[in-house]
């Protein structure tokens, strides 16, 4: 017998899920955006580990990514939508 050794998670869920509740409680709380500089905080809300980040996330919407050009292949790696200035 062999293993399947492929993730037991789905990604994009995990990111979808993390979102939508902390947009719930932001709501909830009635906290117009959050701009998040912590690694720990930009990571949950993403889904995506990148260095030096910042993420403004609005109540309702889509979080914006702030990185460092130098990182902006971190970014492309999970998000195909991403602008350079």
């Amino acid at each position: 017998m062999t293993a399947d050794n492929g993730p037991t998670w789905d990604d994009e869920r995990l990111r979808r899920d993390r979102l939508a509740r902390v947009q719930a409680q932001m709501r909830q709380r009635n906290v117009g955006a959050l701009l998040l500089a912590d690694g720990s905080k930009c990571r949950y809300v993403l889904n995506v580990q990148i260095p030096g980040v910042k993420v403004y996330l609005p109540a309702e919407g889509t979080p914006l990514a702030i990185v460092r050009p130098r990182d902006i292949g971190y970014v492309r790696l999970e998000y195909p939508n991403v602008r350079l200035p």
